[in-house]
């Protein structure tokens, strides 16, 4: 289902079924770009451990954070064609204490924790 015309990333399926359980912000003061941010999200007995790169537009709106993220969407905005851009974090149901930004990628942080 796209909200403001784009496609869920396909990184976590339904995000805002998770809690944020952490969340931190590497700046890197010579290479912005080269800054992120780790979020680890969790449902249950689920945890996600998500880095955004080259995050843009970072807010924590004030309100209810840290609780259930409500209405997160994390969207593939790479259609728009905005240099350095291909993703979205955003709320659907404006949720009080939203966290919201764009970036150039995101990465499972998890993804490799099998190989050897």
């Amino acid at each position: 289902m796209p909200y403001d015309g784009d496609p869920d990333h396909a990184i976590v399926e339904r995000p805002w079924e998770y809690e944020i359980v952490s969340l931190c912000y590497h700046n890197d003061p010579g290479e912005w770009s080269a800054s992120y941010i780790d979020m680890k999200l969790g449902r249950g007995d689920v945890v996600r451990r998500l880095r955004f790169l080259g995050p843009q537009d970072f807010a924590v709106e004030k309100g209810c954070f840290p609780q259930p993220t409500g209405g997160m969407r994390i969207l593939d905005v790479s259609r728009r064609q905005l240099e350095g851009i291909n993703l979205r974090v955003a709320d659907f149901e404006a949720t009080r204490g939203t966290v919201t930004c764009w970036a150039r990628e995101v990465i499972d942080l998890d993804a490799d924790s099998d190989s050897p």
